[in-house]
């Protein structure tokens, strides 16, 4: 019955995430999950779980789905029942730190929009470690979900091959392994790398590019090096390599900033200010970083 209820469950996430569609206030919606309650004279109960966005906030609500059960399965549905017949493997990972709740719900979302024909070559997701495989029928379909998934998020793609074996009319039968690493900071952030906070002022197809801020240098790293990096906590450092400035005016070429802790004033060249993160408003209380006459700023703080 544990293979039944699989099968059903992600049937039915694949025919009402088709189905589903934003209500008037809610910018987008999804199916965050399917649990099967109960089984009786060939009718399942299941309990569907949905989400939706307005802006920022996030809401979920579950319903009761009542589905009729025939005993016939289709060769696809036997294979995901079985989790047998996949030609490639996704392996998503985050590129640094942890595979936290709000990368999940990202990849959900990316995952329920995609095509029917798409999403119908998926055979299983399954959770592992940091991460998650996606297990797909045809590997020309993986491809298409791993270059989705790098244009959702940024990030890395690499593919390898294990043959297998012979087809029956020449060339090589094997698996495809597309390892996908999510990129899960923005430029702003502040992560931990090769023991130093570094400022990640972008990213790349390559990697990333940081600002080492024990030193000022400007290192460019691949996502294959930042597995061991951890994503820091940027008010931690205020007072100590971070100020909280307030954006006064702009006078010319130069914007005015007033230092929330020490006081008085900092005058920076227009040119010199590297907005990272948001947008400069006069009023406006911002994390920056100073080097050599440049103010990088990290975001918008508060203010103690």
């Amino acid at each position: 019955m544990e293979g039944l209820e699989e099968t059903l469950r992600e049937y039915a996430f694949i025919v009402l995430s088709q189905k589903l569609k934003p209500s008037q206030g809610i910018e987008e919606a999804w199916v965050r999950d399917v649990r099967v309650r109960g089984e009786a004279r060939g009718v399942v109960e299941l309990e569907v779980v949905i989400a939706g966005r307005h802006g920022s906030l996030e809401v979920s609500e579950s319903r009761i789905v009542k589905a009729a059960v025939h005993t016939a399965m289709c060769p696809s549905c036997m294979r995901k029942a079985s989790k047998t017949g996949y030609t490639a493997v996704i392996q998503i990972r985050p590129a640094i730190g942890e595979f936290t709740g709000e990368v999940r719900r990202r990849l959900e979302r990316v995952l329920a929009k995609l095509e029917a024909r798409v999403r119908g070559s998926i055979i299983s997701v399954e959770e592992v470690r940091n991460g998650v495989d996606i297990l797909v029928e045809d590997q020309n379909v993986a491809r298409i979900i791993a270059s989705k998934l790098r244009s959702a998020f940024g990030g890395s793609v690499v593919e390898t091959f294990k043959v297998t074996g012979v087809k029956p009319g020449g060339g090589r039968k094997g698996i495809l392994t597309i390892a996908v690493r999510l990129l899960n900071v923005e430029a702003g952030y502040i992560i931990a790398y090769s023991g130093a906070p570094h400022i990640v002022l972008g990213g790349g197809p390559q990697g990333l590019q940081l600002l080492n801020m024990e030193t000022g240098d400007l290192v460019e790293v691949g996502y294959d090096d930042l597995g061991k990096a951890l994503v820091l906590d940027a008010n931690s450092y205020v007072g100590v390599k971070l100020k909280r400035l307030s954006l006064d005016r702009v006078e010319g070429s130069q914007a005015i900033f007033r230092d929330i802790a020490g006081g008085g004033e900092l005058r920076v060249k227009i040119g010199d200010v590297i907005v990272l993160r948001g947008s400069l408003v006069p009023g406006g209380v911002y994390l920056a970083y100073l080097l050599g006459g440049k103010a990088y700023i990290l975001g918008e703080a508060g203010v103690e």
